[in-house]
């Protein structure tokens, strides 16, 4: 799977294509690029529950889980019946947790 270059985005920047970016980097492991573009879809499209979602695992899998609750947390405030953003959240909870014990 390749990532879409900047050059792509530079032309008109859209959340979806910033969303599918991070999805891109996330794949690959590169955390902070994906929490990048994330951050940049919310940006362009506050609204947007999937920019939050990406948000939230990227921070998830950066451990920094108290992030990743509260960009969970604005996903679920935009899509409250999203069963897979809500066990997310429930995981980063149970991680945080775990995290604070070692």
């Amino acid at each position: 799977m390749t990532c879409l270059r900047a050059g792509h985005l530079a032309e008109k920047p859209s959340h979806t294509l910033y969303t599918n970016r991070s999805t891109c980097y996330h794949n690959l492991g590169r955390l902070e690029e994906a929490l990048a573009d994330a951050e940049a879809s919310i940006k362009i499209k506050p609204s947007w529950v999937k920019g939050h979602w990406r948000k939230g695992q990227a921070l998830a899998d950066l451990q920094r889980f108290a992030e990743a609750r509260d960009a969970y947390e604005a996903a679920l405030a935009l899509d409250n019946d999203n069963e897979d953003i809500a066990a997310a959240l429930a995981d980063v909870k149970v991680s945080s947790r775990l995290y604070l014990k070692h």
